[in-house]
Parts: structure tokens; C-alpha cells; sequence
């Protein structure tokens, strides 16, 4: 009988899908390090279609994913929302007034395989190790050559720009002062300091995961404090915030500090920031000099800005109960947020949607926007608790588990003050949801397997 259990075991962990998961980490590194293109099209979307060539190829060899009806709901839904919001946009010939949606449909499609391909090719611990760390090195790899350029500017600048050279959106977002350099924001190889906000709300707290994992403990130490010190010189707040909530939760939940060294270090940070308060009068961070542009520095300046982000907020929804079943163009936006003054409704002025990534998909197609924001947190919250919970009997796998269903939270919480989220296809957010995905799969396999032992050996007793 053990042995007909462990060869069971051993069916259910294989896969002709190997070399889909090598794939699969090729992606995973593209998507934090990006390329050229190549003759126009960038080289993650070439890799991601031989991906789908792949999976249609072995269709009916891979593992069955037609039981786990969640995940195929949620990644259709994201996919329907892309879609639909470009359809629109296109059917009232508004694409200009709505930039954002026409270029999130090849995004959706390369996101959709993507987000199928860590369900299939992720079957077993092994595999979905090398998935963590390599999502962990990758991040780690964009924090070191961003704390580089930040301390030694030059060829560092002009490698992240040769790399970043078919972007068009990174020039214009250059040109606001994201882009960073010698002594300013450290942002990686992401191109702007808030797009690797992202990676550095996850950064850390995935170094304590591998570190958990990994026997060479001194090392993730390493990477942790090297990942820790390039989320400070980051400067984003929205970054910092959830990354330390869920770098505390974690160890919490390991019984690795206690509630009094974690009251402790609250106070430290206060002391810092508190004292800082009344440091910034410039009227925007933006006009300060750039090496004055520290974590410190935008949290003392955080007043202004958190009004600004609640007009924000508050022109988004007024916008869209002013259009609920199309959703607002840019303008529309603008003119809820600025009013009808000629000066300050200048056409030349910066008008940024809601930074609010929840609110946005109203913003985009209407009321349907925000039922659909629902659905999906519903659905997530179902796959989130349910791997949380899963009951298996290897420790590391407890570990994966546990770590990816509360890191996840932070690059969700970054989505509240900033415009990009899964629904518009950010490379952090669809990585962890992908790992998400995985965890949930192998979790569903292993519950089926037990239940299939039970029922063996009650009928062979």
C-alpha cells in the first residue's frame, strides 16, 4: 500500500511542463528586467508567446486545471476588464482621451499566459522554490544596480537608459522628475522611482521567505538589508508603508520578535520622523533639490500630499457618478478635480488619474469598473484564505504558503496611491498573484492526493 500511495505521489508531482517552467523563470526575469526591443516588440512578449505555443502543444499532457474554477475565473475577469475597457474606448473613438486602456490589451494577453503559466508549471515544492527565489534574485539584482547608479551615477544611467531605450512612456515620465540618477531616487531598472516602489513593497519581505527556506541564512541577511536600504533611498511612501507592515507581520507570525520590540521600534521611527515634520514648506516635493528627496523627507512632507490624494480620490468617484455607464475621459477627470478655472484647468497641466488603482477602473468603463474591482477582491480573498490555510505536512511549503498570501497584500495596498495594480498589468502584482496561483495549485493537488489515501486505505484496511 506505501507504495502504490508514493507512486501516486510521485504521478501527481511530475509534468511534461519542465520546460515550461524554465520558461517560465525567463519570463519572471524579463518582466523585472527589461530589454529592447526586438524589431519592435519586446523580448517578454516574444517569450511569452512560445509559452502559449508550448501550452497548446501539451494541452492535453498538463496536469488538469478545469477543477480550480477560481483561478480561471479571476484571470478571465482581468482579461474581460483589459478588453472591454479598449473596446470601449474604441467604439466612442476616445482612445486618445483614454490612453491608458488602448495599450492594456496586448498587456492583458501576455498576462492572461502568464498567470496560466505559473497554475501549470509550478506542480511541486521544488519547483516552486525556484520560482521564489528567482522572483526574489531578480528584485534583489534591480535594488543593487539602482543603489549603484544611485552611488556612482554614469555608466550606470546609460545602461538603464540603453535597456529602457524603447519605452516611450519612461521619457515623458522622465521628464516629471521620476526617472532618477547620481544622488537622486533609486529606481532600479524599473525606469521611475514608483514603479519600483512596487518591487520594493515586496522586495524584503520575499529575502526573510528564501531566507526561511535557504540554509545559507547570512546571505538572505545580505539581501534583506541591501533590499531594505534601496526601499529607503526609494523615497516612496506607499512602498514603505506596506513592505514594513508586512515585514512585521511576518515575523509576528514566526514568533520571531515580540509585540514590545515591535512597539519599540514604532517609537524609533517616529523619533525620526517627527522631528521632520515642519522641515518642508516648498508647496511640492518636486521643487525640492533632488538629493533632499529621502523617505524622511516625503513622509514630513506628507501632509499636502495626502490632501492631494484624497481630491483625488474624490474627483475619480464624482467623475464617474457624473458618467457611470461609460466611465470619465481625461478631461471629464480634470474638470471634477480642477473645475472650470482657465488657469488652473490649463491643458498643459499634469492631470493624473485618481492614484487610486481601485478607483480607476470606474474612472475607465464606468460603474461596471468597480463591480468588477469586487468580484475580483471576493474571488482573491476566497484563494488568498484558502491557501493561508492549507494544511500540509512540509514545513517549507507552510512557509511559501503563508509568506506569498501575506506579502501579496503590500503591492495591493501600494495600489491605493498609485495608478498601476493587476488590472493594468504590474509586473509586481501579476508575479505574486501568479505565485498565488501556484501555491493554490499545489495545495488543491495534495488535499485531492489525501483524500484519495483515505479513501484506499479505509477500502484496503
Amino acid at each position: 500500500m506505501a507504495r502504490f500511495i508514493n507512486e501516486k505521489k510521485q504521478e501527481i508531482n511530475q509534468t511534461p511542463s519542465s520546460f515550461l517552467h524554465y520558461l517560465l523563470l525567463i519570463v519572471i526575469v524579463m518582466e523585472f528586467i527589461r530589454l529592447p526591443d526586438v524589431f519592435g516588440v519586446p523580448p517578454v512578449y516574444l517569450v511569452t508567446g512560445l509559452c502559449s505555443l508550448i501550452i497548446f502543444v501539451y494541452l492535453k499532457k498538463l496536469p488538469t486545471i478545469s477543477p480550480i474554477i477560481i483561478i480561471i475565473k479571476i484571470i478571465l475577469l482581468l482579461l474581460f476588464y483589459n478588453i472591454y475597457a479598449y473596446v470601449l474606448a474604441w467604439g466612442l473613438d476616445i482612445q486618445k482621451e483614454k490612453q491608458m486602456e488602448a495599450r492594456y490589451v496586448g498587456i492583458a494577453i501576455k498576462n492572461f499566459i502568464q498567470l496560466l503559466l505559473f497554475s501549470i508549471a509550478c506542480t511541486n515544492l521544488l519547483e516552486l522554490k525556484r520560482v521564489t527565489f528567482t522572483i526574489t534574485m531578480t528584485i534583489f539584482i534591480s535594488a543593487a544596480f539602482g543603489l549603484l547608479t544611485y552611488y556612482f551615477g554614469g555608466p550606470f544611467e546609460e545602461i538603464r537608459d540603453w535597456l529602457w531605450q524603447s519605452r516611450s512612456e519612461l521619457v515623458t515620465w522622465a521628464a516629471e522628475g521620476g526617472k532618477g540618477g547620481k544622488g537622486q531616487f533609486v529606481t532600479g531598472l524599473s525606469g521611475t522611482h514608483w514603479l519600483f516602489g512596487y518591487l520594493m513593497t515586496v522586495g524584503p519581505a520575499l529575502a526573510l521567505v528564501c531566507g526561511r527556506l535557504s540554509r545559507f541564512k547570512w546571505l538572505w541577511a545580505i539581501i534583506f538589508l541591501v533590499m531594505s536600504y534601496a526601499l529607503y533611498l526609494n523615497g516612496q511612501r506607499a512602498a514603505f508603508v506596506p513592505s514594513f507592515l508586512v515585514i512585521i507581520a511576518l515575523l509576528l507570525y514566526w514568533q520571531l520578535v515580540s509585540i514590545r520590540a515591535v512597539c519599540i521600534l514604532i517609537v524609533f521611527v517616529l523619533a525620526i520622523y517627527i522631528p521632520n515634520l515642519n522641515k518642508i514648506e516648498s508647496t511640492h516635493i518636486y521643487d525640492l533639490p533632488d538629493k533632499e528627496l529621502t523617505l524622511v523627507d516625503r513622509f514630513a512632507h506628507s501632509g499636502h500630499e495626502s490632501k492631494s490624494r484624497f481630491s483625488w480620490w474624490k474627483a475619480g468617484a464624482i467623475s464617474v457618478i457624473e458618467s457611470p455607464w461609460i466611465g470619465s475621459t481625461r478631461q471629464e477627470y480634470a474638470n471634477a478635480l480642477l473645475g472650470s478655472s482657465p488657469v488652473l484647468n490649463n491643458p498643459d497641466r499634469r492631470k493624473p488619474f485618481a492614484h487610486n488603482s481601485y478607483i480607476n477602473p470606474g474612472i475607465f468603463i464606468g460603474i461596471a469598473g468597480w463591480l468588477i474591482v469586487l468580484i475580483y477582491l471576493a474571488m482573491l480573498k476566497k484563494l488568498l484564505t484558502q491557501v493561508f490555510t492549507a494544511i500540509t505536512e512540509e514545513k517549507q511549503e507552510k512557509i511559501i504558503f503563508q509568506g506569498v498570501s501575506i506579502i501579496l497584500l503590500a503591492p495591493m495596498l501600494n495600489a491605493m496611491f498609485q495608478n498601476a495594480s493587476i488590472f493594468s498589468g504590474e509586473s509586481t502584482n501579476v508575479c505574486l498573484t501568479g505565485l498565488l496561483f501556484a501555491c493554490y495549485q499545489i495545495a488543491y493537488k495534495q488535499n485531492i492526493l489525501k483524500s484519495n489515501d483515505r479513501r484506499f486505505k479505509n477500502k484496503y484496511a
